[in-house]
């Protein structure tokens, strides 16, 4: 689980892998790198290692290939492992969040169900290093039979007499986009457009779907065979758009298929999941990160930003909403005194009176708690301010309007929290 050591997982990988301890050492290292590399960040250890043989993440939950055959399940703090279903709560956070990010090369094994519940993450993957690479499409030379009065191409002579009102038959070389590398990720696109609901992500697929077969669709049924050496770029796309294609046609024994690792940044699900949760309600103003003045830097504006800025019909003030996301601790002193001074400073820039700051529950804390139940944990007044730690469940995320169910919920426990203030 993210944040805990596991004293033996080291040795366990290199038992199961049949690798030396040393090489798994040094093949962390190495996904840390890819995982950096795919945020687009720093490098970051995200991996740590105890001892002789232990490791712990920080920040980090996914599913990854770390080493030949074996994989490593990284669960968020926040999900309970004796939950029947945590990994469908699992797929629900990725489902409303952007936080997430393919690993092509770390492959896992998967199953239609579990990779269906990730198509979002992984159309908007597909999405986004399209569009990095769509100025340069590939193009290759092709071959083509056609039909033209003047001869402009390689004339077929045995066919002279073949003439209709097109003109002769003969062929030519053509530099163009019917190729099968254009067809497999076109296919690929429209075939993970059927699993989606989100327009915007429904149209965006068919589009680059129509431009990437605007010569015309090439046979797909054989090997796309070699890239151009100009075309290396979409190596990656081409790897995942097989990969989306191959769900539908079991390849590999006994029916398993495999799909590109994923990972993502829990502290970025969980502001995620608190925004769009409150987003859900209409009859709520909410502003994202909006820019607060609070006072100077010399002749400059000096600016906070809190997660979210609330306002709530009937109440005067707005309301400042906070997503944390700590190491467990005792619930006596949740909130340190850094995010009491930064909720203060949020308090006055907004000219409000109440701060909320959203932890998620600890997953062992969560049996009895409908999805969504904010747990007040603490207050800090200060004058007539009020800074409200408090705890989310989200626990049953992945069931039948988990999603809708914990928006509603976290929206009543916040305006509760404000009107019992």
């Amino acid at each position: 689980m993210e944040n805990e050591v596991d004293r033996g997982l080291i040795r366990r990988i290199s038992d199961e892998s049949g690798q030396k301890i040393g090489v798994i050492r040094a093949a962390l290292e190495m996904v840390s790198e890819e995982i950096s590399a795919a945020f687009g960040t720093e490098s970051t250890a995200y991996f740590r290692t105890e001892g002789s043989a232990g490791l712990s993440t920080t920040g980090l939950a996914g599913t990854l290939q770390v080493a030949p055959g074996v994989e490593l399940d990284i669960r968020p703090k926040f999900l309970a492992p004796n939950a029947k279903d945590w990994r469908k709560d699992f797929a629900a956070a990725l489902s409303v969040s952007l936080a997430g990010r393919l690993l092509p090369k770390r492959k896992v094994a998967t199953d239609f169900d579990r990779h269906a519940q990730f198509a979002r993450l992984v159309a908007t993957e597909w999405l986004q290093s399209y569009r990095k690479h769509s100025g340069a499409i590939i193009r290759t030379y092709r071959r083509r039979a056609i039909r033209e009065i003047e001869l402009v191409g390689q004339v077929d002579w045995s066919r002279l007499s073949d003439l209709d009102e097109r003109g002769f038959p003969q062929s030519k070389v053509v530099f163009g986009r019917d190729n099968r590398h254009n067809t497999l990720m076109a296919e690929a696109a429209l075939h993970l457009r059927e699993q989606l609901a989100d327009p915007s992500l429904r149209d965006g697929l068919e589009l680059a779907a129509a431009q990437l077969m605007r010569d015309g669709r090439a046979p797909s049924r054989s090997a796309p065979g070699s890239l151009p050496t100009r075309s290396r770029r979409w190596t990656d796309l081409i790897e995942l758009s097989h990969d989306i294609l191959s769900e539908r046609t079991p390849h590999f024994r006994e029916g398993i298929r495999t799909t590109s690792g994923y990972v993502f940044r829990t502290w970025t699900v969980w502001q995620d999941l608190c925004e769009v949760a409150l987003r859900a309600h209409d009859e709520w103003s909410v502003d994202a990160q909006p820019p607060l003045r609070i006072g100077s830097r010399g002749s400059k504006d000096f600016h906070v930003t809190p997660d979210l800025l609330v306002r709530i019909p009937g109440v005067k003030r707005p309301v400042i909403v906070d997503a944390k996301y700590k190491k467990r601790g005792d619930d006596s002193v949740i909130t340190n005194s850094t995010d009491a001074y930064e909720a203060l400073a949020f308090l006055r820039a907004a000219n409000s009176r109440t701060a909320v700051l959203l932890y998620p529950e600890d997953a062992e804390e969560t049996l009895d708690l409908v999805v969504g139940f904010v747990r007040i944990v603490e207050v800090i007044s200060v004058g007539k301010n009020r800074i409200v730690a408090a705890k989310v469940n989200t626990r049953d995320l992945g069931a039948t309007k988990g999603v809708e169910l914990f928006a509603t919920t976290i929206a009543e426990g916040v305006r509760q929290i404000v009107d019992d203030l």
